[in-house]
């Protein structure tokens, strides 16, 4: 639903702003394991709905993975649902965004947004999104230095 789409990218903006207007607060070390956190309890969330398509969409992610290595692509996957959980994710993918850094390629959130239009079961969606999450969380050292 493009509510929680736009909550979840709102957490981006207001995180910006913080950092912006208390520079001296920002301690990058605790940003990194707080991030860190919030994406391992969505890769908790997501299990909740296990079916046999999360498992094609947890293989096809984590493959993805390599060729796009942009986090918001997959949390933006993460939103598309009609369901409580969609609600839930979008208030994870919030604070996420609140400990995140802005950048353009950010943008590649809202590129799933397309998919509303046609007939896919969640459990592929968020298959996707874990199997990127995971690798993202598996090369997280690498990727954050």
């Amino acid at each position: 639903m493009l509510i929680y789409s736009l909550i979840g990218f709102l957490g981006l903006l207001l995180g910006e702003l913080f950092r912006k207007k208390f520079k001296e607060e920002v301690d990058e070390k605790w940003f990194k394991l707080i991030r860190r956190i919030i994406l391992l309890v969505i890769l908790i969330v997501l299990l909740s709905g296990f079916d046999y398509l999360l498992i094609i969409g947890i293989i096809i992610g984590f493959s993805a993975y390599y060729l796009i290595k942009n986090i918001y692509l997959y949390l933006g996957f993460a939103v598309l649902g009609f369901n409580e959980v969609a609600g839930l994710l979008s208030g994870l993918v919030f604070m996420f965004g609140l400990f995140s850094k802005f950048k353009v390629k950010y943008l590649f959130y809202f590129l799933p947004l397309v998919l509303l239009f046609f007939e896919v079961g969640y459990g592929l969606f968020y298959g996707f999104t874990m199997g990127g999450i995971l690798n993202y969380v598996i090369n997280y050292k690498r990727l954050e230095e």
